[in-house]
């Protein structure tokens, strides 16, 4: 029977109220994924089995006090079974419900009698019941989760420092116990930072130190190390631990203070391996005749060296007589051999898996080293020490493929160290050598650790390369075809950039020699030839050409090696149908060769350039940033300006973040699409007007130069005129002159309001600014005003000039002796305007006597008396002078004598 809707509510409300902060979330999200048994049929059961096993999984499952758990399994197996029992008997009464626990737990958590409930309610009821019960328990016990916790921590760190007091005590068979429980516990990475803060690593380190003295002290007294294992700790142990530990790089700090890298060291010269220019590389532990040490072949052939053991003797002679299969023997010498050859096979077994053990040693050792390497704080560090000796003499001489890789990989990171060491010890030239590798994986690391080594070494390391012909050696990878050396390809493709882009003072002789030896044409072979399967090689290509741009001495060559080809499989990358980081790859290769003429003008030429960059500024702010300026670049080539405003440029900018770098590159772009005047319109109408008056606000110099100059190209006559007036644009001018101590954007900005004071509809407004007065101010504030400056200024008066109203207004405003200064200018143009203005002041009668007391008659007297005077000037001087003196009111239409010119 389904259980009633309300009742369901109830429950689920219930559980949901439980579940939210409780200790027992794991618990509880399988109680609720059990609500299928409210609505079941009555027929569908489970059994006894499978609830069992849900208990026996909380067990292990649920972490909490004795008591707790006990409680808890008892109320779980309650609801289990009242569920169970409700679903098979319907709606029957007074029936035996169930246990309160279960008969597999009573026995370990309740000692008491087993009681039953018996009870007449519904089965349903009784299951909501034991449902509530279960969540005001669970609402009880969540408050002393943390505590629990706490307690749990603890508990374990009290074991863990337990086992390190141990792990350093005298009794060997507690150390060995507790290096064995070290064992089990750095499997689980969670435990390491606990053991890290109880001084694991120290404990370790001395541990270790103590195990290479002893054994050095049982092989000086003639006593086998492997028959002394109650005498010292097992080595391998110890460093297969700490090798553990240096996986979570919480411990890195704690192993470098302990000094692990010197224990390391001795262990692997304790083993024969080098840790300096001058070590033998033997195998001290081993018999010569047997160590894997390098030029063992040679160490064979000293049959006579005392320094031979005696058992080696007797297994080389018993090994000799059974090839030969000498007969000559006597029955008693035959029988002695047969001994001798069977004890001999014994030892030999003994020595190959002490063998096995060293190199599992060996490989231990590499591993804590390379994951110390991979730590930046510690690379100078571990180039201080010997550590770089034994890895390469591992890496040339161990017969295990995945310890020399790992020695490898190791040797690469230590690549990264500022140290002279790594050309010292011949960590370079090895590397160059091994560039070639028949095992790919070993030619991508070693080519890896070049790129490290040129990235980050100094003038000596780029000298010794080039002068090893390493450089020729990359650059005949770079042109492998087989897939498997394409990372060796990526790493010798990033390494020859980083050669390029050198900045030391012979970085020009490196660049010459790269040239000539053809890197930049492998690059460029590289994007013409390879498909799209090969991305990852394609985008570092474009990598490369990008860190190159950025430096001004490589930038210039590769510019000049660019040819329209490859400038046109760089713009495909800019595609669709390639991958958003190839594209974005392109796109920043592009961007510091855009400004060059010649890839611009080869860019130009490209079709779908434009549209396929447009779509880039909506991407993030680094690729929409570098979309910007290449937009920026290509709108000064007026071949580009109609492609921009067909692909919607202008409302794409709308929509790219506002940064210093993204508002510089749009007021350019803003300012070269207004010189073009079938584009104003464009700029005017898409957004762009807004945009400009924002900048010509702002407090960066440069973005209210660039906002005036476009502006200025805006307000040439047309309709774009009308349209920034009617934006608001005249007390956003009035305030950049005002505050602008640089004389160009004073020039573009007093240009604007000439142009704007043409309209007879404008000037009063212009005259309400107080326009006249700030033009005058402007002028005498600088020392040597520019001649378009000066004819600017002169202009916009001589325009308001044209309304007699404003006359007076313009007298006050000091405009007289400006204009009188200026009629004696070199620049006719300017010369005129004066005139032109002065004629209509004098019209007015109220201004004609502070013409007169500022000498306007002597002044003109001097104009018309001049060598030459042209027509037009003797005319408006007349003019000016029958107003004076005969009170007529001769008055000009003034306007510009020629147009703006775009800028």
């Amino acid at each position: 029977m389904p259980l009633p809707a309300s009742l369901k509510r109830v429950a689920v409300a219930a559980l949901k109220k439980q579940t939210k902060s409780s200790n027992y979330q794991l618990s509880l999200a399988e109680l609720q994924r059990n609500k299928k048994y409210f609505n079941l049929d009555a027929s569908v059961q489970r059994s006894n089995a499978q609830l069992t096993y849900s208990a026996s999984e909380l067990v292990e499952q649920t972490s909490c006090k004795q008591v707790g758990l006990q409680m808890y399994i008892k109320t779980r197996l309650q609801i289990q079974s009242l569920f169970t029992i409700g679903q098979c008997e319907g709606n029957k009464e007074k029936k035996d419900l169930g246990t309160f626990s279960d008969t597999s737990y009573r026995g370990q958590y309740d000692k008491g009698k087993e009681k039953t409930l018996l009870c007449s309610a519904s089965p349903w009821t009784l299951a909501l019941s034991a449902v509530l019960s279960f969540a005001v328990f669970c609402e009880g016990t969540k408050e002393n989760g943390q505590q629990m916790e706490n307690l749990a921590n603890e508990e374990k760190q009290r074991k863990f420092r337990t086992v390190i007091d141990d792990l350093q005590s005298d009794n060997i068979e507690s150390a060995q116990g507790a290096l064995k429980y070290l064992l089990v516990l750095v499997q689980n990475s969670d435990n390491h930072e606990i053991l890290i803060k109880l001084g694991i690593a120290t404990a370790l380190v001395n541990v270790l130190s103590c195990s290479n003295q002893e054994a050095r002290l049982l092989r000086q007294v003639g006593v086998e190390e492997t028959s002394s294992g109650r005498i010292c700790l097992d080595r391998s142990q110890i460093v297969y631990i700490l090798a553990q530990l240096s996986q979570s790089t919480c411990s890195h700090n704690a192993l470098m203070e302990a000094n692990v890298v010197a224990s390391i060291c001795d262990l692997l010269q304790d083993m024969g391996w080098k840790t300096s220019n001058h070590s033998p590389g033997t195998f001290s532990w081993l018999p010569e005749w047997l160590s894997f040490g390098r030029n063992r072949n040679e160490r064979n052939k000293e049959k006579n060296d005392s320094s031979l053991p005696k058992v080696a003797s007797t297994v080389a002679l018993s090994s000799q007589e059974s090839m030969v299969g000498s007969n000559s023997l006597h029955g008693q010498d035959q029988q002695d051999t047969m001994f001798l050859s069977r004890k001999s096979s014994s030892l030999l077994l003994d020595l190959r898996r002490e063998d096995q053990q060293k190199s599992q040693m060996t490989h231990s050792c590499i591993q804590l080293i390379s994951h110390l390497a991979c730590n930046p704080k510690f690379i100078d560090k571990l180039m201080q020490s010997p550590v770089i000796y034994p890895l390469l003499d591992i890496f040339q001489h161990d017969e295990d493929l995945i310890t020399r890789r790992e020695a490898l990989l190791a040797v690469a990171s230590l690549a990264k160290a500022d140290s002279n060491v790594f050309v010292k010890s011949g960590a370079l030239s090895l590397l160059t050598q091994y560039s070639e590798s028949q095992d790919p994986q070993l030619s991508s690391y070693a080519v890896g650790a070049l790129l490290n080594a040129m990235k980050h070494g100094d003038i000596d390391t780029h000298r010794q390369f080039m002068k090893e012909e390493g450089h020729r050696k990359l650059i005949s990878i770079c042109q492998r075809k087989d897939k498997a050396y394409e990372q060796s390809r990526i790493f010798a493709v990033l390494t020859l950039g980083e050669l390029f882009q050198t900045e030391h003072p012979k970085g020009t002789i490196i660049r010459q020699k790269l040239l000539q030896s053809g890197a930049v044409d492998v690059w460029k072979d590289i994007l013409l030839h390879s498909h799209e399967e090969d991305e990852a090689l394609l985008r570092n290509v474009c990598k490369v050409f990008w860190l190159c741009g950025q430096k001004s001495a490589s930038r210039d060559i590769i510019a000049k090696a660019l040819d329209d080809k490859t400038v046109e499989k760089l713009v495909s990358f800019l595609g669709k149908t390639f991958s958003n980081e190839l594209s974005c790859a392109s796109l920043f290769a592009l961007s510091f060769y855009v400004n060059d003429e010649k890839v611009k003008h080869e860019l130009a030429k490209q079709e779908h350039l434009i549209e396929n960059i447009v779509p880039m500024l909506s991407r993030s702010s680094n690729v929409s940033e570098v979309a910007v300026s290449i937009l920026s670049s290509l709108s000064t080539d007026t071949a580009s300006h109609m492609q921009l405003c067909k692909a919607s440029c202008l409302i794409a900018l709308l929509k790219v973040p506002s940064t210093p770098s993204n508002s510089q590159f749009i007021v350019q772009l803003l300012a070269n699409l207004s010189k073009n005047e079938a584009c104003r319109v464009h700029v005017a109408h898409e957004g762009g007007l807004s945009l400009l008056l924002k900048f010509a606000n702002s407090k960066d110099q440069t973005l209210r130069q660039e906002a005036a100059r476009a502006l200025y190209n805006l307000c040439r006559p047309g309709v774009t005129r009308t349209m920034v007036v009617q934006a608001g644009a005249l007390r956003t001018l009035v305030s950049l002159i005002a505050s602008t101590d640089d004389p160009v954007t004073s020039k573009y900005a007093i240009g604007c309001l000439s142009s704007i004071a043409e309209s007879f509809e404008n000037v009063p407004r212009l005259a309400e600014l107080g326009v006249a007065s700030l033009l005058v101010k402007k002028l005498g504030n600088t020392p040597k005003p520019s001649k378009e400056m000066l004819r600017y200024s002169v202009l916009c008066i001589a325009e308001m000039a044209n309304i007699m109203e404003i006359h007076s207004l313009l007298a006050d405003s000091g405009v007289i002796p400006v204009l009188l200064s200026c009629c004696a200018s070199r620049d006719l143009e300017t010369q005129q305007y004066a005139l032109m203005a002065l004629c209509n002041l004098s019209a007015t009668e109220s201004v004609r006597p502070l013409l007169k007391q500022q000498g306007a008659t002597r002044i003109l007297g001097i104009v018309l008396r001049s060598a030459m005077p042209l027509p037009e000037i003797q005319g408006m001087a007349a003019a000016i002078l029958a107003n004076l003196t005969k009170g007529e009111q001769n008055m000009i239409h003034i306007q510009p004598l020629s147009p703006l010119t775009a800028a």
